[in-house]
């Protein structure tokens, strides 16, 4: 059996979220080389026709054989039909790249992703990073790297495919926007050396600090320590901790954070595959201020060690639902220099709360925040656009209606019955004359429509309602009910 000790780096696992690259939780297995004689005569049966397979393979196949190759894709094959998604293969080269990132920097294009549909998208640009010289953003969705589709692809691939050594190329096809608006383009970066500081902090108002940490990397708790003791010597009075989009990473680091806030005792327990659990004890740095946690649904593994750990210690959870990964993963590695990413384990609260899909359930719910982002709305034209016409220009009108809420059935570009009634409800709502046309006073109220529309989204992303409701609660000292 597997023992726990602080030694082995135990990690946890970033659950859909990674900086181009993947963190895990568990411990490390010493390499070695597979013990044929060492298994039960059952498990050689069950063995025996993988082998004769690879046996048959090497000596009667009529072509050219990558012996490691078929090895490789065996036991990929292998790990995927257990079904899990925190669990993965990777070969001695991919493995390089897997764990490159746990130092606090890593080779790569410097984009933070989680999982899309398409492929994968991105959650935060680094500053200064090859990503943020070409124009990439929060939200784009990469739906390629070098010519490969992203799409099936495991977010532990996609962060493999992005990672490289600085200075290499790689073409990054990127879909800007949703619907209509979406537009796809590919841009070619240059691969460098990416800081990833995990920590950033400030004072907020009235004795409120604001702590925001981005993952848990293996210079977290030193930073976080930091971070706290500056403000605690600026007149802390209470702390807002922001997790929100926090994939994970290592479950020293989280212990290192929630246990300098924490009473004395657990932080977490971790039980293993034999049922046996192991309690990491908290370090407090002094008494625990009052807490408000920012999470979402992005807030995964290492993230949801600390909040729950806060939360069943007083501090009060702002947001939305945590992810809900509460397995924990080793590092096993192979004779060759290959590495199995394996679920091993899984964690618990302090009060034995299991979070695995199920996550934390905040105390005070603040929704999401969905700003309207239009993209490229087309060019209307000089000319009238009347019922029936058809082109870029009515596609361009359609976008515009739609990105103002009204309701366009009809396809894109093709000016019919849906798209007449969405301009005379525009024309009603702006005390225009029904015109069932795009006059030059339409398209005027249409551009000055967009445009506030904008201003208006512009404005609402500057906000933050969830740390807005953390800051009400800590001011007012009451407690939700």
């Amino acid at each position: 059996m597997r023992q726990w000790s602080w030694w082995r780096r135990p990690l946890a696992g970033l659950a859909a979220a990674v900086v181009a690259a993947a963190l895990f939780t568990g411990a490390s297995r010493a390499a070695g080389a597979g013990d044929w004689q060492g298994l039960t005569p059952q498990e050689q049966s069950e063995l025996a026709p993988l082998v004769q397979a690879y046996e048959y393979i090497t000596a009667d196949y009529a072509g050219d054989v990558d012996r490691q190759a078929l090895v490789d894709a065996a036991i990929d094959a292998m790990v995927k039909a257990l079904g899990d998604p925190h669990s993965a293969y990777f070969t001695p080269a991919e493995t390089q790249q897997f764990t490159g990132g746990l130092s606090g920097q890593y080779e790569g294009i410097g984009v933070e992703i989680t999982a899309d549909p398409d492929g994968a998208r991105i959650v935060r640009v680094f500053p200064d990073s090859p990503a943020a010289k070409a124009g990439l953003q929060a939200d784009d969705v990469i739906t390629a790297v070098d010519g490969v589709t992203l799409k099936g692809h495991s977010i532990d691939g996609a962060a493999v495919l992005l990672r490289g050594p600085a200075g290499t190329g790689v073409d990054v096809t990127v879909r800007r926007g949703t619907g209509d608006a979406a537009a796809t383009f590919t841009r070619h970066l240059v691969r460098g050396t990416v800081a990833q500081p995990s920590v950033d902090a400030r004072m907020l108002t009235g004795g409120i600090g604001y702590i925001r940490i981005d993952q848990f990397n293996e210079n977290t708790g030193d930073q976080f320590v930091a971070a706290y003791r500056d403000l605690l010597a600026h007149g802390l009075r209470g702390l807002v901790l922001d997790l929100r989009d926090n994939p994970g990473g290592y479950v020293s680091a989280a212990v290192e954070v929630a246990g300098a806030l924490v009473p004395q005792g657990p932080v977490v327990r971790i039980v293993d595959v034999d049922g046996r659990e192991t309690d990491f004890p908290a370090q407090p740095l002094g008494p625990m201020p009052e807490t408000a946690v920012l999470v979402n649904g992005q807030s995964a593994s290492a993230a949801e060690i600390v909040a729950g750990a806060l939360q069943d210690n007083g501090a009060v959870l702002v947001g939305q639902r945590t992810y809900g990964k509460g397995s924990v993963q080793s590092l096993l590695e192979l004779a060759n220099g290959a590495t199995l990413k394996l679920t091993t384990a899984h964690y618990l609260t302090p009060k034995g709360r299991a979070i695995d899909h199920v996550g934390l359930t905040p105390d005070i719910p603040v929704d999401p925040q969905v700003t309207a982002v239009p993209g490229d709305l087309g060019d209307l034209g000089k000319g009238p656009i009347r019922y029936h016409d058809k082109g870029a220009a009515v596609a361009a009108l359609q976008a515009r209606l739609r990105y103002l809420g009204y309701d366009v059935a009809d396809a894109r570009g093709a000016f019919e019955g849906g798209t007449l009634r969405a301009l005379m409800l525009f024309e009603i709502d702006h005390r225009l004359p029904l015109t069932y046309e795009v006059t030059d006073a339409v398209r005027k109220a249409l551009e000055q429509a967009v445009a506030q529309a904008q201003a208006k989204a512009e404005a609402d992303a500057k906000r933050d309602p969830a740390l807005e409701a953390a800051v009400r609660y800590l001011l007012s000292g009451e407690r939700p009910r």
